[in-house]
């Protein structure tokens, strides 16, 4: 946990976890519950604490509210508490919710990546995993101070594994396909 206070610290106040967190400020205990970012902090605080339903709740009720839609966090957050809940396709519907807002957020498109490879979707979760590592990889271009490229740095190593987890279930997939024999004609002349 203080690895992860240091690290938003350094990060301009935002938090990076390897682990997937949801997105949260440093000062969300103080944030006030009527208002979206209210929502959104307290749905956080139930993730960090593993009381998934209450957080989906949170999300579900700040999604109501117009300034919601000016950032893909509560679509994202709540796409991460579906994973958690094993609820791959609304996980994956809320992922795309987060890109139709923001279509550079890296962690939606691990999200939905994990979402599509547990459903099933390998050659989508494959499109995803390019995505999430060119968005780092431009984001790291664009920003060139230290901190927030170690914290780039951090998120890329993140999705280059989850690249070889998709690319291992590509392998197994294409082994497990169904072999066809082709009728070959020669023709001579």
């Amino acid at each position: 946990k203080n690895k992860h206070h240091a690290a938003a610290k350094k990060n301009g106040g935002r938090a990076y976890s390897s682990n997937f967190m949801p997105s949260k400020d440093l000062k969300e205990t103080s944030a006030d519950n009527s208002s979206c970012e209210g929502e959104r902090v307290q749905g956080n605080n139930y993730f960090a604490q593993g009381k998934y339903e209450n957080a989906i709740q949170c999300y579900t009720h700040c999604l109501s509210m117009k300034d919601a839609l000016t950032s893909p966090l509560v679509y994202s957050n709540r796409a991460m508490t579906y994973l958690k809940l094993k609820s791959w396709a609304q996980a994956e519907d809320d992922a795309t919710s987060a890109l139709q807002i923001d279509r550079l957020h890296s962690k939606s498109y691990q999200r939905r990546c994990v979402a599509r490879l547990s459903l099933g979707k390998v050659r989508e979760a494959m499109v995803d995993v390019c995505a999430a590592e060119d968005c780092c990889v431009l984001s790291k271009k664009e920003k060139q101070d230290v901190d927030n490229c170690a914290a780039i740095s951090s998120t890329l190593a993140e999705i280059q594994k989850l690249r070889v987890k998709v690319e291992k279930a590509l392998v197994d997939t294409a082994k497990r396909a169904p072999r066809r024999k082709l009728p070959i004609t020669i023709v001579t002349s």
